[in-house]
């Protein structure tokens, strides 16, 4: 509680969502955090027409997050151009994860992380 007031649910959520990179690594780095889920297509396609009562037609975007409460969302790629967000708090929480950017100077990403691609199966 603060000032009498309970805290928001915003106010007391962290959270993280994997966009990319090694799995293996990520579930490595979020010991703790349970699983949830976001803004997804459910939620922003779920709209009826008043008039006619059809379903609305899918919106074809993605969605992101950019603060909650006035507080900055931030996402982390293994792609540092696709970092989001305040950069500050980018690096805040690279720091605390310990999170360690890895470069990928060999092209063709179908084997970055160990798996190999179909052409090499054959």
């Amino acid at each position: 509680m603060v000032n009498g007031k309970s805290k928001t649910f915003a106010e007391v959520f962290a959270g993280v969502r994997q966009d990319s990179g090694d799995p293996e690594n990520f579930v490595k780095m979020m010991p703790g955090f349970n699983t949830s889920f976001g803004v997804g297509t459910f939620f922003t396609n779920d709209f009826v027409h008043t008039k006619t009562g059809t379903k609305s037609t899918p919106l074809n975007i993605v969605i992101k997050l950019a603060t909650a409460a006035g507080r900055s969302a931030i996402k982390i790629s293994d792609n540092i151009g696709k970092n989001t967000g305040d950069k500050a708090t980018v690096e805040k929480v690279k720091q605390e994860l310990g999170y360690v950017e890895r470069d990928w100077a060999q092209g063709d990403e179908a084997t970055r992380w160990g798996k190999e691609s179909e052409n090499e199966k054959k």
